[in-house]
């Protein structure tokens, strides 16, 4: 059973203690609604200005930055994390947080 350890109403994370019985390890969980980041992303493109130096991508949630973190094994925003991030980016299932599909 899930217990809930913390809620974030700034960030709208949620942290989450279990045990898995079959592993025997006590588990962390990290919870986080991506419609913000979703429509975040969405104003940001629809604002995009290609004549300025810097393009607005998108905005990445916490809970996903701590999924890439463990996914690649480095902290985030190392080189290496980095280029982990660049490539989930472009993958389509990260699509709707880069609405531009601009190519990284």
């Amino acid at each position: 059973m899930k217990r809930l350890l913390d809620y974030d109403p700034l960030t709208g994370m949620k942290t989450y203690f279990h045990h898995d019985n079959v592993t025997g390890k006590n588990v962390i969980e990290y919870e986080q609604d991506m419609e913000s980041a979703v429509e975040r992303s969405k104003f940001l493109a629809s604002k995009l200005n290609k004549k300025e130096d810097w393009w607005p991508i998108g905005h990445i949630k916490d809970v996903t930055i701590l999924q890439w973190d463990k996914e690649c094994g480095h902290k985030p925003y190392t080189k290496e994390w980095n280029e982990y991030a660049v490539k989930q980016l472009n993958k389509s299932e990260y699509s709707r947080l880069n609405p531009n599909r601009i190519k990284l």
